[in-house]
């Protein structure tokens, strides 16, 4: 018929031809070998009865005729019976050796192994000894904080930072159907001079060695110093010995200074300082180069964040192929002093501009409220200002 399979009779075929297969196979092994397949079986029976036997069994007539037929005398009926005599004294320690297995298998099932439940708050605690850098937000619960206020607040976006510093200029766009309508739509643009000044602002203080750091600055810089010469362990007993102590609400410094004395005046470290200028910068590519030990997360030191969160989303842009806003003009400066090879002591923040009116442009803008209110005023005082006549109209009049 036209809906059957036409591979089902091949498949059945190919079935039969793996049975018959099998079939002359065992023939042919039996043909060939038989006879060693009936000495292996009374070896293997002789074996167990013997160990049988050692352990009290009543098997003495089986290991007799065991150690006395060969194997032409071996048929099907002879060991069926041997096989029966054995099968109840082996009973027992088959059954005992499954009962083992059966104990080892339900003990180190991972169901078994794992009989606990944890929420995330629970799992952090027991976790927390072994990775001690959570330990400043054990007791907080982030999941509660507002994302756009507060010390744990997540980096502003374009938008947000435009508005916070009055960096946009918004205008209603004109109706794609006639420009001399105002339309539905509207386009903010960067106002370059404040932009200026607020990401020069960023640029912070200059670097003028490490007694002049505030005290996690200097730990952090001492750290980052530490694995940039590979030297590794003391670096890791510091970072984690800020955490656990930033957890308890005030931040041991000690060994911080033993650890900076030891590596500032390396050739590395001293290679940095001559080619940057700023605090952030300086910061940026001892992190930087601090990772060619090996994995450095800034989340390794999360409780900067509510110390410094300028410093913190500095160090946590390193790497990445875009910035925070926030930090625009010292991770753009970093940049040029990096492609430079030099200190850069004047503000070079033109591309961050650049960036911040590139993404501004290409995003599509929502007024708030009050700039609603703001425009709609504007609006009203221009057609105002329009039927308003003026001066020179009142004295001339209509001609």
């Amino acid at each position: 018929m036209s809906g059957q399979d036409p591979n089902a009779e091949k498949n059945s075929m190919n079935l039969l031809w793996i049975v018959g297969g099998i079939f002359v196979t065992s023939l042919l092994i039996w043909y060939f070998l038989g006879y060693w397949l009936k000495y292996a079986f009374i070896q293997w029976r002789l074996m167990q009865t013997q160990m049988l036997t050692f352990f009290g069994a009543d098997l003495e007539h089986v290991e007799y005729m065991l150690s006395q037929i060969t194997p032409n005398d071996l048929n099907a009926e002879l060991a069926l019976y041997i096989s029966d005599e054995l099968a109840w004294w082996l009973l027992v320690p088959f059954l005992a050796i499954m009962a083992l297995l059966s104990l080892i298998l339900w003990k180190g099932h991972v169901v078994m192994r794992f009989r606990k439940t944890y929420d995330m708050k629970k799992l952090a605690e027991q976790e927390v000894a072994t990775w001690p850098v959570i330990a400043p937000i054990i007791k907080l619960d982030l999941i509660k904080e507002d994302l756009e206020k507060g010390p744990w607040a997540m980096a502003m976006n374009p938008i947000q930072f435009g508005r916070r510093y009055r960096l946009l200029e918004v205008e209603r766009m004109p109706d794609k159907s006639a420009a001399w309508r105002e339309g539905t739509d509207f386009i903010a643009t960067v106002k370059k001079d404040v932009a200026h000044r607020v990401f020069s602002a960023q640029l912070g203080a200059l670097f003028e060695g490490p007694a002049r750091l505030p005290k996690y600055t200097r730990a952090l810089f001492a750290i980052f110093a530490a694995r940039m010469n590979h030297d590794s362990k003391p670096a890791r007993a510091l970072i984690d010995q800020l955490a656990l102590t930033a957890a308890k609400g005030e931040i041991d410094y000690t060994g911080m200074t033993a650890l900076l004395k030891k590596h500032y005046n390396t050739r590395v470290v001293q290679t940095v300082l001559k080619n940057h200028a700023y605090v952030y910068t300086v910061m940026a590519t001892m992190l930087l180069l601090a990772r060619t030990d090996g994995v450095q997360a800034t989340a390794d030191f999360l409780w900067l964040k509510p110390v410094d969160r300028r410093l913190w989303l500095m160090l946590n842009c390193v790497g990445r192929q875009v910035c925070f806003p926030e930090i625009a003009g010292p991770y753009a400066h970093w940049i040029a002093e990096k492609q430079l090879g030099r200190p850069l002591f004047v503000p070079k923040i033109e591309q961050a501009i650049i960036a911040y009116e590139t993404t501004v442009a290409n995003t599509i803008y929502v007024p708030t409220e009050e700039e609603l209110q703001v425009l709609e005023g504007e609006r009203e005082a221009t057609e105002e200002e329009k039927r308003t006549p003026s001066t020179e109209e009142l004295l001339l009049g209509d001609d």
